[in-house]
């Protein structure tokens, strides 16, 4: 059977990353990884090589080559060790935009009910970093965005340089079906109506297959 992507190396970023404010407690975000692990099947299934970098609380599938980390950062370190041995960077995780200033040794006292403050830093911008990057490589993101989104996903896919950008909405988090609307430079935004993650994953893979072939 004819496989498309066989000569591809497609290294995909999937789920959410975790920064620690002390021991026991973390910012984080409710994306469950589906949408990556259907992108991950589907992308094997032409016959694309598949390497997961993956955030915590994914069952990545054991058939997949993979590493799990917790932090933007850790996420980041991996994406950069592994990037020069990829034809598509895929980056379909919910990174964190931010993390602690500080984080706390052992586990942080409510010291009588008084509020506390947390101090934010800015994370790396994996996708920023890998459309600077990119050469001849393939670069896909992914925008979450609630009102005016069509907007600052275009914005996000020319400063970052992206291939191809999917948008879709906060309500795809945690769920079993996404509205996406996929975006190309140079071309209209085409929104795909609400459907399972597994067929956008398909859509998703055949403008890849487009792009891979100019």
């Amino acid at each position: 059977m004819f496989q498309p992507l066989s000569n591809k190396k497609v290294l995909l970023t999937v789920g959410p990353t975790r920064e620690y404010l002390d021991s026991v407690r973390y910012l984080s975000n409710a994306s469950s990884g589906r949408m990556g692990l259907a992108l991950a099947r589907a992308l094997s299934a032409l016959g694309a090589g598949v390497e997961i970098v993956s955030g915590p609380g994914v069952a990545v599938p054991r058939r997949f080559r993979s590493v799990r980390v917790r932090s933007a950062r850790d996420m980041f370190s991996r994406v950069r060790e592994r990037f020069g041995r990829a034809d598509v960077f895929i980056s379909a995780a919910a990174v964190s935009d931010f993390r602690p200033a500080r984080r706390i040794s052992g586990k942080m006292s409510r010291s009588g009910g008084r509020s506390a403050r947390v101090e934010l830093r800015p994370n790396p911008d994996i996708l920023d970093w890998a459309g600077g990057r990119k050469g001849r490589r393939v670069v896909v993101g992914f925008a979450l965005e609630g009102r005016g989104g069509l907007r600052r996903a275009s914005w996000k896919m020319a400063r970052k340089r992206c291939d191809l950008l999917i948008l879709n909405g906060p309500e795809t988090m945690e769920s079993e079906r996404i509205r996406p609307t996929i975006l190309r430079p140079g071309a209209r935004p085409r929104a795909l109506g609400l459907m399972t993650k597994e067929r956008c994953a398909r859509a998703i893979c055949r403008e890849i297959m487009r792009l891979v072939q100019k």
